[in-house]
């Protein structure tokens, strides 16, 4: 008997509370899966162990965690009263974050080195977008916190169910009872179990509230006689409301509205995953949860959770290329306008644009950290943790091969290697450099079939992408590539006889002793057969960069205005909530309208009771005599109800409200598809004019390198340096905008 009273003392533990808790919020959100036929998958709501913020302690009975010194003295002592004990004996950490998680980026001897190593952070070196979707999914802070209210929403409901379920009760709570010892010096002593109370209550659908509780008392004395007396009331009562609180649409009011809310929570975290996607790989903001629970409001995730994407993260990654290759560039040129004896105006100009992108590469690589940073935050990650991106999707806007760009350094060494020698008098050296030369051209040759093989590959897809463009468009592409194609075929032709007049050159040089003036004229020659080559392969690289600007893929959207408006009404998450809530203002309105009514109930009560305790009654001895049964009716005067009338106006307006609002919503719905297929459509027309830009630019800088040397040559290179630059800038942005 004592174990028994001890466990409903006692009641159950944290942990079987959470768990059932767990249990029936997982059975309802299943539930409604079924129920709505919807394929949201349902992932587990505790954190994955190898989250950052995962807690590996006992969730029931967590340690304490770190504190700040200053407020941990007031858990010493309070308004000068000691404090508890207990903080002293709760075990403490020193973490917050999982201090496991950097392990699950190791290998496992890696992560068995992690051990001696406290505090050290694993490495990325090629974050992919899959990657970074999976990372976010398993360490984003806001994802979990939409998890977590997805969950509170759905054990809300699970009061709300409770209220119409059989519950116990007792007086004024929940059952009860008590044990006493009393003692009267030289008189009696007795032990008094009670007053103890047990009962239930059951709220039924039309409002009727029916209570049964039992309450007993029961005393053993023990002075005189020996004896054990008590006393047993047995009562019920049934109250069914006829006016204020009857019906069904007012009982179930509170229960209906859980109902729904667990609904439109799946819909707002079902929308919440997809944005969470996108901003992952775009950026922008998310919309998550927003529910009034309980009187108690909660958001989705932190204010400061940045939204960077990964795709503008590797815009800036070009970003960073282009002002390089710009630099690399102008570095070049000039080197080689000085060689050539240009103007200092000329060079001046070349300087100065050099410094220029120097700057603004040097701010661009510090704002491309920064914004690296943001996104490790993003995906949950510490900004210390080194991350290198993965930028295979770039490969589409290389658009110089790599091949090129180093057989055009390898040509510029070797210009410098022979500028070096020109004073030298060494034939073997000199036959050396033509040998390295003829080597240069071999790599020249391949260098014009890596372009070469870039037509074959547009020719491949030019039909389909003819079909895709407008009729300017279309005649203006075919117009380019009209002019392109014997452009680079003349660039082949002007190689080969380049090539013919190295071979001649060698031919020279080996059938005729040389002297230093001869040796000073095949010097000279062989200079202007690597300047030779140099061109052709800077025209090469102009050419390649009008053919694979074609070659960036782009997705064609089909998508016809009207349709596209009635297809985002109809399943538009957002706005099938905001409908079903104007359903929510309506029956609020009948709520309201309730509590201006009068009450009016229907009363069954009774009591069965033993002879009381002064009559040395038994327990369970229940006599008619002592029992008695009550049916009536309650009726309260509706008299006061200024308060009430507020409210029911009130609940007009909301619901009125509410009606413009969801019209509103439709609206800008229909707006922002509106606008959205119009952008749809001008980011397409912009990424068709960005690549006639970059085309455009890459002529004009074929044009200014192959300018002879004069005082407007700096200017023109530098004016077709900064065309280059932003078009290849733009190209990339508004294809990353489209996608």
């Amino acid at each position: 008997g004592w174990a028994v009273l001890w466990m409903l003392a006692s009641g159950c533990s944290r942990a079987q509370y959470r768990r059932v808790a767990d249990t029936q919020v997982v059975e309802i959100l299943e539930e409604k899966n079924r129920e709505l036929c919807s394929d949201l998958p349902l992932p587990s709501f505790q954190p994955d162990p190898r989250a950052r913020f995962y807690d590996p302690t006992d969730p029931d009975c967590p340690p304490l965690p770190p504190d700040d010194p200053s407020a941990f003295r007031y858990m010493k002592t309070a308004y000068g009263m000691r404090g508890s004990k207990r903080w002293k004996t709760t075990p403490w950490i020193d973490f917050f974050e999982n201090p496991d998680w950097p392990r699950y980026f190791f290998e496992s001897s890696e992560a068995q080195a992690l051990d001696s190593e406290r505090g050290a952070l694993p490495r990325i070196e090629n974050l992919s977008l899959a990657n970074s979707v999976e990372l976010s999914l398993i360490h984003s802070r806001e994802y979990q916190s939409q998890l977590e209210n997805l969950y509170l929403v759905a054990l809300n409901l699970t009061y709300e169910r409770y209220q119409f379920d059989v519950r116990p009760i007792g007086w004024l709570g929940e059952p009860s009872s008590g044990l006493s010892y009393q003692h009267q010096p030289d008189s009696e002593s007795n032990i008094a179990l009670g007053p103890s109370n047990f009962g239930v209550s059951k709220l039924f659908p039309t409002g009727a509230q029916f209570v049964a509780e039992l309450a007993n008392s029961t005393i053993w004395m023990f002075s005189g006689p020996n004896a054990t007396i008590g006393a047993t009331s047995l009562a019920f009562s049934l109250v069914q409301p006829l006016m204020m609180g009857a019906g069904r649409e007012i009982a179930m009011e509170e229960l209906t509205q859980a109902e729904r809310n667990v609904l439109y929570g799946m819909r707002d975290f079902a929308r919440f995953r997809r944005q969470f996607f996108v901003s992952t790989i775009t950026g922008g903001q998310v919309a998550g949860l927003q529910r009034f629970l309980r009187g108690f409001e909660f958001l989705a995730g932190s204010s400061g959770t940045p939204h960077v994407g990964f795709f503008p993260l590797l815009l800036r990654v070009q970003q960073l290329r282009n002002l390089e290759t710009i630099v690399r560039t102008l570095e070049f040129l000039i080197e080689e306008m000085e060689s050539e004896g240009a103007g200092p105006l000329d060079i001046t100009r070349l300087e100065s644009s050099l410094a220029y992108y120097r700057n603004d590469l040097s701010g661009s690589m510090r704002r491309f950290e920064d914004r690296l940073d943001q996104y490790k935050m993003q995906l949950g990650l510490p900004p210390s943790m080194e991350v290198h991106l993965d930028d295979t999707l770039l490969e589409p806007f290389q658009f110089v091969d790599l091949f090129l760009v180093e057989v055009e350094n390898e040509l510029r060494d070797f210009g410098r290697r022979l500028r070096d020698q020109r004073a030298m008098d060494d034939p073997e050296q000199l036959d050396r450099s033509i040998t390295q030369l003829m080597g240069l051209g071999d790599r020249v040759a391949s260098a014009l079939e890596v372009v070469a093989n870039d037509f074959r590959r547009l020719d491949a897809i030019l039909p389909d992408l003819l079909r895709q463009i407008s009729d300017h468009q279309r005649q203006q592409l075919q117009q380019i590539l009209g002019q392109e194609r014997p452009n680079f075929a003349a660039i082949q032709q002007r190689f080969a006889k380049g090539v013919q007049q190295l071979n001649a050159l060698r031919a020279r040089f080996r059938q005729v002793p040389a002297n230093p003036e001869e040796q000073a004229v095949l010097v000279e020659s062989l200079a202007k057969l690597r300047n030779e080559f140099l061109t052709v392969v800077r025209q090469a690289s102009a050419v390649e960069v009008i053919v694979r600007v074609e070659l960036v893929p782009i997705e064609t959207v089909q998508m016809e205005m009207n349709q596209a408006v009635v297809t985002a009404l109809e399943n538009r998450l957002d706005l099938r909530n905001r409908r079903a809530r104007v359903m929510d203002a309506r029956r609020n309105l009948e709520v309201a309208a309730d509590l201006l009514e009068s009450n009016l109930d229907l009363v069954l009560e009774g009591e069965l009771n033993t002879r009381p305790i002064g009559d040395r009654g038994k327990s369970f001895d229940f006599r008619a005599r002592e029992s008695e049964y009550r049916a009536g009716i309650r009726f309260t005067t509706p008299l006061d109800r200024l308060a009430a009338r507020n409210e029911f106006r009130a609940a007009q307006i909301a619901y009125q409200q509410t009606r413009r609002g969801y019209v509103a919503a439709e609206d800008q719905v229909t707006l922002d598809v509106r606008q959205a297929v119009r952008t749809i459509e001008e980011l397409s027309a912009a990424v068709v004019q960005s690549r006639r830009r970059v085309q455009f630019a890459a002529r004009e800088l074929a044009l200014a390198e192959s300018q002879p040397t004069a005082t407007q040559k700096g200017l023109s290179l530098t004016s077709a340096l900064r065309s280059l630059n932003r078009s290849q800038d733009q190209l990339i942005e508004d294809w990353l905008d489209y996608e």
